[in-house]
């Protein structure tokens, strides 16, 4: 087991890419969350920074319906080590772009380079996953894509906390500019190391008609139906996860009466937990390339949801000053809640992992990272689709609880699908 996991993280075919995967998710999410609270605290009316927050987050995700499919061809046409390096040379021209936005607090250059850097991703994601089997031996593709996927929930979360931590100092977004720069910076240099990979033939010519591009991979993904469903498993995992995030300032502070330092303990829990849960994956599938594990994984988040729902259902005290996290431990439902979302991540992670290698493996070489494209168009689409969903459901009256309960129940009917169609 050492050999499979921790010993990938000391060779060349693994850990330059880890790295510059590492470094790509820390500066968006560090980027990202600067980029909302300058432009929540910088201006006067709370209506008008909500509304360019949400502008802010379409732009991000955005790019990923656009360039997606087209992305992924490009992967499947060239060398995967050179489209990252290109990829992480346009990420460090995008964030002397978003430095000048942030040293002259200008809100449209850095939507702008929201977009770029959504764009950046949407090219760098594809590769990112179509590599591994390439690189990576097949007892090494389940530790390898676990250790990705853990790597990706801390690098957000470190992020987040940087963003907002040196974005509210004196001169925090000349701060933030040298940091962003300073992490491109290192990404690129570790793209440099990336081995080369085998070109497949493609029989199907490039496109630069992003609409065309996306109906193929579209389409090709749902002929084979084993990937298909692999796909919606995972887009499901992604509209669970945007939910809570969107949703977890809300609870925190309306069900459960607890500052901003409690949704970081959270935000810290669940990325733990993903780590955690993808360790145990390995630990599980012992090298194998199964799903016997995934319906499981997804019915424990259900129990767990469950659990959270009566848990916090047992009321708080709402009087008096918003709980801090030192506080909060203070009675046993909020111990309970808190293990609730650990829990909810190990499943999460448990769950997850075993999809993507079934991706990359089910898919054929001159296809992969088209099928990754695929898969990250559907992704972006059931997360926007999570918030659509959830803004009217929070509308018709339905609490952030019983909007928790209804997901939970869902959750079960994915689990028995995935049970009968993986």
């Amino acid at each position: 087991m050492s050999y499979t996991v921790f010993s990938l993280l000391r060779v060349r075919r693994f850990l330059p890419l880890f790295l510059t995967q590492f470094f790509g998710a820390l500066n968006d999410s560090l980027f990202k969350n600067a980029v909302f609270i300058l432009i929540t605290y910088s201006l006067a009316s709370e209506a008008s920074a909500e509304q360019w927050v949400t502008l802010g987050g379409a732009l991000f995700i955005l790019p990923s319906f656009l360039f997606s499919a087209t992305a992924g061809h490009i992967a499947d046409r060239f060398d995967k080590s050179t489209v990252a390096r290109y990829s992480k040379c346009l990420e460090c021209i995008i964030m002397i772009l978003a430095a000048i936005g942030f040293c002259y607090h200008n809100f449209y250059l850095l939507l702008l380079a929201l977009f770029l850097i959504g764009a950046q991703a949407a090219f760098f994601g594809p590769m990112k996953y179509a590599i591994l089997p390439e690189h990576l031996y097949k007892n090494e593709l389940i530790p390898g894509t676990a250790l990705i996927e853990a790597s990706t929930f801390l690098a957000i979360l470190i992020g987040t906390l940087l963003g907002g931590l040196f974005i509210g100092i004196p001169h925090g977004a000349e701060v933030v500019s040298l940091l962003i720069l300073l992490v491109a910076i290192l990404g690129l240099g570790t793209s440099f190391a990336i081995p080369k990979t085998t070109v497949p033939q493609v029989s199907t010519p490039l496109s630069w008609n992003v609409i065309q591009e996306t109906i193929k991979v579209i389409c090709y993904a749902l002929q084979q139906p084993r990937i298909y469903f692999t796909i919606m498993g995972i887009s499901w995992f992604w509209l669970v996860g945007a939910t809570f995030l969107m949703l977890l300032a809300l609870f925190t502070k309306e069900i459960l009466h607890a500052d901003s330092t409690v949704v970081t303990l959270f935000l810290s829990l669940f990325s733990v937990g993903i780590g955690i849960g993808s360790y145990v994956c390995t630990s599980l599938q012992k090298g194998r390339i199964d799903t016997n594990s995934v319906p499981w994984a997804v019915m424990g988040v259900t129990v767990f949801i469950v659990d959270l729902f009566f848990a916090s259902s047992m009321g708080t005290d709402k009087s008096g000053a918003l709980l801090h996290f030192t506080a909060f431990f203070h009675t046993f439902a909020h111990w309970r809640i808190s293990l609730d979302f650990l829990c909810i991540a190990i499943c999460s992670g448990i769950y997850v992992v075993p999809l993507y290698t079934l991706l990359q493996t089910q898919s054929e070489p001159a296809h992969r990272a088209r099928v990754i494209a695929a898969n990250n168009i559907f992704n972006a689409l059931f997360m926007v689709l999570s918030s659509v969903a959830s803004m009217l459901l929070l509308g018709l009256g339905l609490s952030v609880l019983h909007l928790f309960l209804l997901l939970g129940i869902v959750n079960a009917i994915v689990a028995l699908i995935l049970k009968f169609k993986l």
